[in-house]
């Protein structure tokens, strides 16, 4: 970061700050994670169908609800409609939102 004084009669009047262009992309980025942070705090309790991309042209998915979301990571209760498969909470970040790592959609 650069900072500018600007004096007169050797007093301070103003500090400016002049952004790089890659603190400028971070500012957006950090924008974007807001935005999607927001968006999932608002839709706990939802019902939503995540896909999970798994590499390798492998695709998983699932149905469950949002339980709860956190400062970095936010939380979903999978259940299978099978007796032998316990329900699953899974954890994921709004990196793997912003990184298209999974997609979800309201159901």
């Amino acid at each position: 970061m650069i900072y500018y004084i600007l004096c007169f009669n050797r007093s301070p009047l103003l500090i400016a700050e002049v952004l790089t262009g890659l603190e400028v992309f971070l500012l957006m980025e950090q924008a974007e994670y807001n935005r999607i942070r927001y968006s999932i705090q608002q839709q706990c309790g939802n019902k939503v169908r995540i896909q999970l991309d798994r590499g390798r042209n492998k695709v998983d998915v699932q149905e469950g609800v949002i339980q709860q979301a956190y400062p970095s990571v936010f939380t979903v209760l999978v259940s299978d409609d099978d007796a032998e498969h316990p329900d699953q909470l899974l954890s994921f970040s709004y990196t793997d939102v912003i990184t298209k790592e999974i997609r979800m959609e309201l159901v």
